[in-house]
């Protein structure tokens, strides 16, 4: 039996093809020296590694270093994709990117078209606050992407005001929706394996209605842009800035909880995200995210609920653990053991992006721009 905090992992030492297959889903391919190394250590190990090592240097300072906060590039996207493909090309901590990239895809943001100036710092910024995370709390991951100017912008919440009975204004919905869409618990009630809760017709329950988006939406008001100049993009790189005077200071209720009228706005605000993060979906909701990103597209429901419950209590008492679900994703049984030649689906198609990092790394590639 594994015990409380770790799913159940396959023992044994690992032939070449299994060293590879593990790298192929915890990093972006193997050479011969990291297949050398994860047998000699094996993958947890491999992980543990990984792990403690420290991120290499941020995309912001990168574009600070090279000259992108000329006034030149302040409104345009230029450096952004140069500092991406050097940290997921060069950096020695693969797994940091890969999961990085994969939590990209799950909270997910859009630079070109974002109506804002500096967009290279504010992807920077987003991308350095991925990779801090990556190993850390969900929670924290969750309090700081709501926060960060790229989600601000991107989905709204930079300058969402308070109702106004004499113009008929209300608060903006966006991320009081997608937040809860495609950061927590997803459209329908989940079981701890990720299949849907139905009621007595069959019919699958939903996390959420209407009512729950406009209590949420106030939560989400009196936010903006950190930004005293706008001719500096050292805004780019803070989290968001409270302004009472936006905030809606009525009653908020949502998801069962109710925030009383008065509730200071930052303070609602984390009450808000404590609610979403203890919602019971979130783990089955990200950990099938987590899985399919790394390992495979279809997972079964009994891997679902080993990293769930992992994610439930990581073996210490802490939720959302984000290092231990991952380690609970690429050791599963269902990731180490050798596909069955009779299986009808196993592992997933690797997406573009990783296929490029791939022959990238295995040739080592190099750009004397980033």
């Amino acid at each position: 039996a594994s015990s409380p905090g770790r799913a159940a992992q396959a023992p044994g030492a690992l032939s070449p093809f299994q060293a590879s297959r593990f790298l192929a889903q915890a990093a972006f391919g193997a050479t011969p020296e990291l297949i050398a190394r994860v047998q000699a250590i094996g993958p947890a190990r491999w992980i543990d590694e990984q792990m403690a090592m420290p991120p290499t240097q941020g995309h912001v300072a990168w574009l600070h270093e090279n000259d992108y906060a000329h006034e030149r590039f302040r409104n345009t996207v230029q450096g952004t994709e140069n500092t991406l493909w050097r940290k997921l090309i060069d950096s020695p901590d693969a797994l940091r990117q890969r999961v990085a990239l994969a939590l990209s895809e799950i909270f997910v943001i859009a630079i070109p078209g974002l109506p804002v100036a500096w967009r290279p710092f504010v992807a920077a910024h987003y991308m350095d606050l991925l990779e801090a995370h990556a190993f850390g709390r969900y929670r924290e991951l969750l309090g700081a992407v709501t926060l960060s100017p790229a989600m601000g912008v991107y989905l709204n919440m930079r300058g969402n005001r308070k109702a106004d009975p004499a113009t008929g204004r209300m608060p903006d919905e966006n991320y009081a929706r997608e937040v809860l869409q495609l950061f927590s618990i997803g459209l329908h009630e989940l079981h701890e394996d990720g299949t849907l809760r139905t009621n007595w017709r069959g019919r699958p329950l939903e996390t959420y209605d209407q009512d729950t988006i406009t209590g949420l939406a106030r939560v989400f008001t009196g936010w903006n842009l950190d930004r005293f100049d706008r001719n500096q993009q050292d805004w780019a790189c803070r989290p968001m800035a409270f302004n009472r005077a936006q905030h809606e200071p009525g009653e908020k209720r949502f998801l069962g909880h109710t925030i009383p009228a008065g509730t200071p706005g930052p303070q609602a605000l984390e009450q808000a995200l404590d609610a979403i993060a203890a919602h019971p979906n979130v783990g089955p909701f990200i950990s099938r995210q987590l899985i399919q990103r790394l390992v495979t597209s279809n997972p079964s429901p009994a891997y679902v609920k080993r990293v769930a419950r992992v994610f439930a209590d990581n073996g210490h008492g802490v939720r959302g653990d984000l290092a231990a679900v991952v380690r609970a994703v690429l050791l599963d049984v269902q990731a180490r053991r050798d596909p069955a030649p009779d299986e009808e689906s196993a592992g997933r198609l690797r997406e573009p992006i990783e296929r490029f990092v791939q022959w990238a790394r295995t040739f080592g590639a190099t750009s004397n721009n980033g």
